[in-house]
């Protein structure tokens, strides 16, 4: 009777943790983030209530594993490029912008298909700022 009720337990928890995996937030490691990620969504708000709005034809971060990254247009032209770096929960883009070099700063969540980013460096967006990528 003690062993029926445990399984059924486990089972009950097993399934409960496993209905929705792009929900499950994933550790800011290199790991994760790795591959392209295309912009599909954003939500800004012009200072009152907003709601996400669809992205077509959206531009791509490409992170590499040792640290480089590519942003690209929808046509898969490169239009910027440089290295990534991630602090807890923040992603730091340095690049060069007309032989200046840049920085950009994002608060970072990412699970396994979305990686939400919110500007935080140089400047944050008061009234609220998201960019909503899916994995490619």
């Amino acid at each position: 009777m003690i062993t029926t009720n445990c399984f059924i337990l486990f089972l009950l928890f097993f399934i409960a943790c496993d209905k929705n995996d792009d929900q499950n937030i994933l550790p800011n490691n290199v790991a994760g983030l790795v591959g392209e990620w295309q912009l599909k969504e954003t939500y800004i708000s012009p200072g009152g209530v907003t709601k996400w709005q669809v992205v077509d034809k959206g531009f791509s971060y490409i992170f590499e594993s040792e640290g480089s990254f590519k942003k690209t247009a929808f046509d898969k032209k490169i239009q910027q490029e440089g290295i990534y770096q991630l602090k807890e929960e923040e992603l730091f883009l340095f690049f060069r912008l007309q032989e200046e070099k840049d920085t950009l700063g994002f608060t970072m969540e990412l699970t396994k298909n979305t990686l939400t980013l919110s500007p935080s460096f140089p400047g944050i967006c008061i009234e609220g700022c998201l960019y909503r990528f899916k994995r490619q």
